[in-house]
């Protein structure tokens, strides 16, 4: 999931940005790994979902990270055994690869 958080810094990294915003980016990012690692993508993504720009949450919907969480959040599903949750989101959210993928480890 490395590559999932890294993804979503938004600010340019040139002295113009004031000190205060990279700091804000940093814990704001460091959140959401937190957020990530404790299991609680949904959280995640909701918070994801107010600190960006309508415009910005389609970039990045369409981006590896999203794909990334939501690959994540299929995994928390099954080990919470909400095996028919689990599905409908795969269904819903996960690209055909990507499901068929998660999918077929799960039968193993």
């Amino acid at each position: 999931f490395d590559d999932a958080y890294l993804v979503l810094a938004k600010l340019p990294t040139g002295s113009r940005v004031p000190e205060e915003a990279r700091v804000a980016d940093l814990a704001f990012r460091s959140e959401l790994r937190k957020l990530i690692c404790a299991g609680d993508v949904a959280k995640a993504f909701t918070k994801l979902r107010l600190a960006l720009t309508r415009q910005d949450w389609v970039a990045m919907s369409e981006s590896g990270a999203f794909q990334r969480l939501h690959e994540l959040r299929f995994v928390e599903f099954l080990r919470n055994k909400q095996f028919l949750e689990a599905v409908r989101y795969a269904r819903e959210e996960l690209s055909a690869q990507s499901a068929r993928k998660l999918l077929t480890l799960v039968a193993f």
